[in-house]
């Protein structure tokens, strides 16, 4: 789910805790397994960098092409020929890292859709989220580059929750990342996460353990 609006994800210590415990309390009363993550960035993209690059190339060749017809020939053909396209392509390729949202831009919705759903299937499989006894593991990721959340169930409540379900829980996510509150916005969708298992009848059985750490997780990009 994406996010709009206001992008903030940074927890302090007294919200890190209160995300501990709160998945703690989730999965008390239910059979679920929750495992916030958070990552800066789902893949480099690095070339975004590089579609700036040309880009900047080409804007500095039309600016000289026009500064040249508008003011004559230059003395050097090299400083109008070969050293506008350079400088605007150094302009792009900085550009493209420094700006987000033009990189993003760049990037194009599509890949960046797919990358963050990459990365939240190799961050369910590196952090583990599928080590529970009934596959019962819940995986949500924020992406921050991206602005995109992801809820990935494991096997064991794919087949008894609806997939509706956890898209609307990431929808919620999104919108109080959006408006800045994300240590609320998260607390609240482990919340509901609980209380969907019991509702769904996946209610904690007597003989469960806490099978994954209850942390949030930060993960590098």
């Amino acid at each position: 789910m994406r996010v709009r609006g206001q992008r903030a994800l940074e927890f302090s210590e007294a919200e890190r805790r209160a995300i501990a415990a709160a998945v703690a309390t989730a999965e008390q009363g239910s059979r679920g397994e929750i495992v916030p993550v958070v990552v800066p960035a789902s893949d480099r993209y690095e070339a975004a960098s590089w579609r700036g690059a040309l880009l900047g190339a080409i804007g500095g060749a039309i600016g000289a092409a026009i500064a040249h017809r508008l003011l004559g020939p230059w003395s050097d053909p090299v400083l109008w020929i070969v050293l506008p396209p350079l400088a605007g392509s150094l302009f792009g390729w900085l550009l493209a890292g420094l700006c987000p949202p033009l990189r993003r831009a760049l990037i194009g919705r599509t890949i960046c859709d797919r990358e963050v759903r990459q990365r939240a299937a190799e961050v369910f499989l590196d952090e583990e989220v599928f080590r529970t006894r009934d596959r019962s593991g819940i995986l949500i990721l924020l992406s921050a580059f991206e602005r995109q959340v992801v809820v990935l169930p494991d096997r064991g409540l794919r087949e008894a929750v609806p997939l509706e379900e956890w898209e609307a829980i990431a929808g919620e996510i999104a919108r109080g990342v959006g408006s800045g509150r994300p240590a609320e916005a998260l607390l609240a969708a482990i919340e509901r996460c609980g209380e969907l298992l019991r509702e769904k009848r996946l209610a904690a059985r007597p003989d469960d353990q806490n099978e994954l750490p209850d942390g949030l997780r930060v993960l590098p990009g």
